[in-house]
């Protein structure tokens, strides 16, 4: 048994997410529409399966008066974190990118 593996194989214990992974890991410049639907179909159909049951938690012991309220909360919280969610892995990878473009000039 290897003590430190390059990958986790355990990853592929969500075969879905980890196949769209997998057929999106030989994205090149050629490639077109229908090459880039499988993966996302592949990686986004078990992100369904989750949500349903995220809001009947999040919304299921509230009464019915008070739930159009609560929908609406809830709703505004899950596309807030979203938005900051993207905002900050996009500020991530722009500053890595920057810092890797400027390691590679200096060698």
């Amino acid at each position: 048994m290897v003590e430190h593996p390059v990958m986790d194989f355990l990853v592929l214990a969500d075969r879905n997410f980890s196949l769209g992974c997998f057929v999106s890991f030989v994205i090149g410049v050629g490639m077109f529409l229908q090459d880039f639907l499988w993966p996302q179909i592949l990686r986004g159909l078990p992100l369904v399966f989750c949500v349903a049951p995220a809001v009947t938690l999040g919304l299921g012991s509230f009464l019915v008066e008070r739930l159009k309220y609560t929908s609406g909360l809830f709703t505004m919280m899950r596309n807030s974190g979203g938005a900051v969610g993207i905002a900050v892995s996009g500020t991530v990878l722009n500053s890595r990118t920057n810092f890797h473009f400027l390691c590679s000039r200096k060698t």
